[in-house]
């Protein structure tokens, strides 16, 4: 039987983007491989990268032949690109652009070629322990948890763009209460939609918003009404007839 092979997708264009450029003059090819890496972990993981940062760390460090200093930096140097984000898990900003939704990958099993996904010892524990003694997972086994739906990531990333673009600072995401205000509003409006607004609202020169609100996920949801009511000229559908009463 043929050994499985692994891959992911990586751009055509790695050898002509300037920040990779950028990324292997600052920390020679442990840069590029470590954001290889990160990308070989997040294939795996439907994006994410879910290890503990400090574990995370101290694997890479030991796959890259480095120091712990060196791999922190370079991860910290990811983050400041927001080539990754910390909402509140790490993951790979433009995974969800570059990789049609899809089952998050299995680990490989028998003769791979590839390394396996970081594991952690409470991880790996969590795994024996859901398999029963002829190595099967047990039919009482719990449901796996949803992943994020991916129009949610991408409206986190277009807003983490757009404020990064406008303040020059990296939006602080409070994952969970962010993550469940944007998951609401996209049940209300679809994500073209929902984008539309937001840049209505990052151009509002409202003086409550810029003053006191600030322009946050949360004052956004509060908003939406005004910026829809507003953008169309304070005009409601006057002339509608009244409703007959039901006979």
């Amino acid at each position: 039987m043929p050994r499985i092979r692994r891959w992911f997708r990586v751009s055509h264009d790695i050898n002509s983007d300037p920040e990779v450029w950028e990324l292997t003059e600052k920390f020679g090819d442990r840069g590029l491989r470590a954001w290889l890496e990160i990308l070989s972990i997040a294939d795996r993981n439907d994006g994410m990268v879910t290890t503990p940062r400090n574990l995370l760390v101290k694997a890479l460090s030991i796959k890259l032949n480095t120091t712990l200093d060196k791999t922190t930096r370079i991860l910290d140097w990811f983050d400041d690109k927001t080539w990754t984000l910390q909402d509140p898990v790490l993951r790979v900003r433009n995974y969800s652009i570059y990789n049609p939704s899809r089952d998050a990958n299995k680990i490989p099993q028998g003769d791979s070629i590839v390394s396996p996904p970081i594991q952690t010892s409470e991880t790996s524990q969590t795994s024996k322990s859901t398999q029963s003694p002829n190595g099967t997972a047990p039919r009482s086994s719990k449901p796996k948890e949803s992943k994020p739906d991916s129009a949610i990531r991408d409206f986190i990333d277009f807003w983490h763009v757009e404020y990064l673009r406008r303040f020059d600072e990296k939006y602080n995401f409070s994952g969970n209460r962010d993550g469940a205000t944007v998951k609401r509003l996209l049940g209300i409006y679809n994500l073209d939609r929902l984008k539309d607004l937001a840049l209505q609202f990052f151009n509002s020169q409202d003086d409550w918003i810029k003053r006191q609100g600030g322009y946050t996920i949360g004052v956004f949801s509060t908003q939406i009404n005004k910026i829809i009511s507003t953008s169309k000229g304070g005009q409601s559908n006057r002339n509608l007839k009244p409703l007959e009463p039901m006979a």
